[in-house]
């Protein structure tokens, strides 16, 4: 979509105890944390969200972007944000599902 970022693995104290996972077994080649560079126009792709905050958030960037995004997995997005492109619409949204 255009967006300017850098992962990069924040300086924590105790990562053992701020993470929400079993950090001495991730994978050290693995980034925990994105920095975003901005403001950028973003333009419309085509993507696939796995996730439901990923959907999500891939949603409300699409609604800023110029041209047509399309998201597959969409239904994905229902599981968290029940009716989200019905909501968006409401607001203004340009949003269809199909």
């Amino acid at each position: 979509m255009g967006g300017k970022l850098a992962y990069f693995n924040p300086k924590v104290k105790n990562p053992e105890i701020f993470y929400n996972f079993n950090y001495a077994e991730s994978n050290p080649e693995l980034y925990h944390g994105l920095k975003i560079y901005g403001p950028v126009s973003l333009k419309g792709a085509h993507l696939k969200t796995d996730d439901l905050r990923h959907g999500a958030t891939l949603t409300l960037a699409a609604l800023t972007a110029k041209g047509e995004t399309v998201i597959e997995n969409a239904e994905i997005i229902d599981r968290g944000y029940e009716t989200l492109d019905l909501k968006l619409k409401e607001l203004g949204g340009n949003i269809k599902r199909i």
